[in-house]
């Protein structure tokens, strides 16, 4: 498994990267069968200033293990190291939901489908790019297990019974932990076209 890491606004000494590096990628042994020489972890540390005093430093790890959904975590804490530790223990619970899905059936989305680009500038409204290629058609169902499975409040994907791109999203309107919505345009992308 390749790892990347992305630091932003901060000076990570030496024992801290290799600390955090060493922690996160140590779920590789974890994945057994599913992992491969194409898996990647990219692992992005950011420094943000905030009110709150425990969540100074922000986390994030993107695991795309070949033909399976992406795994996705994030965390935030006061220290990079302890941040390191809580979003180790999220990446296992998202392993495991992952292996329990690999036993079901296999995935729908190829590991090369997802594209982050990080090169906006400061100041920008935007500052990240996700691009998405290679995206084969899915079910609603199905959609919802990659999102419960990335931990995400929404999913954009190409739906299989409109050819459309749509999104799904968890309510919360609801006490129900499995109550979800669609957003789907009434239009194909031709029709505004012209």
């Amino acid at each position: 498994m390749k790892v990347q890491m992305t630091v932003r606004n901060l000076t990570l000494e030496h024992e801290t990267r290799e600390y955090v590096e060493d922690k996160l990628s140590s779920v590789q042994k974890y994945l057994g069968a599913l992992d491969d020489s194409s898996s990647l972890m990219h692992i992005m540390i950011r420094k943000q200033d905030t009110k709150s005093v425990s969540d100074k430093y922000f986390l994030e790890v993107l695991l795309t293990v070949a033909h399976h959904p992406s795994v996705f975590a994030e965390v935030s804490d006061i220290r990079p190291e302890s941040a390191a530790d809580a979003l180790h223990d999220k990446l296992m619970q998202q392993i495991e939901k992952l292996k329990r899905s690999h036993n079901r059936k296999p995935a729908e989305l190829p590991s090369d489908y997802l594209e982050v680009d990080e090169s906006a500038h400061e100041g920008e409204p935007i500052t990240k790019r996700k691009r998405f290629s290679k995206l084969r058609p899915i079910t609603e169902e199905t959609a919802i297990e990659n999102m419960e499975m990335i931990g995400h409040e929404f999913y954009l994907f190409l739906n299989s019974e409109t050819n459309r791109f749509s999104v799904v999203y968890k309510r919360k309107d609801d006490d129900s932990n499995d109550s979800y919505g669609l957003i789907e345009p009434l239009y194909d992308l031709k029709d505004i076209q012209a």
